[in-house]
């Protein structure tokens, strides 16, 4: 599962690392919670080998919803029943994109009933991407304001996760499925198989990812302060070991 996550890197670096222009005034995100608007990668719908970073809401929306609400639910997407699954099988044919982070949050069940939130990153906190879907959804024809035209439409996606590698199954036996810099273009693009894009959402196997234990102020997802990531004592150590 992944339930929050973080994007504090400049924007600068994401342009130079995703090659593409980057929406807005990007700010230092330090616990993005489902339902916020945060940028997205996916190929350009004239050109799908060039891509284009977009503002999107967290929680897919499939276009046959009645009302947003649904998204909510569907923050994550099981990447082994993607590819049939009706609320994300044609979003799997037509619209995957990245999902730009530096690091996400799980949590930790302690002995005594509560949860002890850590921070998964890479060791220099560099950012990388997990792979998303993404949708279009319009209200329906008696939700409309009149005149509204195409300013109704709100664009969603969701992360999707698999089975956890040997580092995160300490904490949980999900995970987001990372993919590598030299598989975006094939998980872009509009030529790629169903089998082809099935072999790209495995456990991650590269880099180890470092385990910090953080204070519990990330819980509440109006806190978007950098404490969010201030390092605190760990009061249960994790299965294996708390660091990668």
């Amino acid at each position: 599962m992944c339930g929050r996550y973080t994007l504090k890197t400049p924007a600068d670096v994401l342009m130079q690392m995703f090659h593409t222009a980057w929406p807005g005034e990007a700010s230092a995100r330090y616990n993005i919670a489902p339902t916020q608007q945060i940028p997205v990668v996916r190929g350009n719908r004239h050109n799908p080998r060039v891509r284009e970073a977009v503002m999107m809401r967290w929680g897919l929306v499939p276009s046959w919803a009645d009302d947003l609400s649904i998204g909510s639910r569907m923050i994550n997407a099981r990447s082994e029943t993607a590819a049939s699954k009706p609320s994300f099988r044609s979003a799997f044919r037509k619209h995957r994109c990245l999902v730009p982070l530096d690091g996400f949050y799980e949590w930790q069940k302690l002995s005594d009933g509560t949860k002890q939130p850590w921070w998964m990153h890479f060791e220099d906190e560099q950012p990388f991407a997990a792979a998303g879907l993404w949708e279009t959804w319009a209200p329906p024809e008696e939700q409309r304001k009149p005149g509204a035209g195409r300013s109704d439409l709100v664009s969603t996606f969701t992360i999707l996760t698999t089975e956890a590698n040997s580092q995160m199954s300490r904490l949980h036996d999900r995970m987001p499925v990372i993919l590598s810099p030299e598989h975006w273009d094939l998980w872009l693009g509009d030529q790629s198989s169903v089998g082809q894009l099935q072999e790209l959402l495995q456990p991650w196997e590269g880099e180890s990812l470092c385990f910090r234990c953080v204070g519990k102020a990330m819980n509440r997802p109006a806190h978007e302060q950098p404490d969010c990531l201030t390092e605190i004592p760990i009061s249960e150590p994790l299965p294996g070991g708390n660091t990668a």
